[in-house]
């Protein structure tokens, strides 16, 4: 019985913050994404996302790194695509060596003088 009491209390806070929440949104002017449009993005949102320009983006459609498909003037991009697109061209760099003198640049004086 407690259990249950303090799980309808938890329950009650939950809502009352996701209220908050949805009245937040509405005043940032906040819409919901239309549920027809799910697993698709513009190319404004595109852009945006991963900061490239509009050229970028047409050079990624141009060379057929990216699918797309146009409604009117408009470019919708899935977004399973971009994600696979991010994880296809991941590059991880390894550290250099920074313990040895000759690689450091700040201690490699064979050129140059003393300042």
């Amino acid at each position: 019985m407690i259990q249950n009491l303090l799980f309808s209390e938890q329950l009650e806070q939950v809502r009352d913050h996701l209220l908050s929440l949805a009245r937040l949104l509405e005043r940032a002017g906040v819409k919901a994404r239309p549920e027809i449009a799910r697993g698709w993005v513009d190319g404004q949102e595109v852009m945006d996302a991963l900061h490239i320009s509009q050229r970028t983006l047409q050079n990624l459609r141009d060379n057929g790194t990216l699918g797309y498909t146009v409604l009117g003037k408009k470019y919708f991009y899935r977004i399973q695509e971009i994600d696979d697109l991010l994880r296809n061209n991941y590059v991880m760099y390894k550290l250099s060596a920074w313990g040895k003198e000759d690689e450091h640049p700040a201690t490699d004086d064979r050129e140059g003088g003393d300042r």
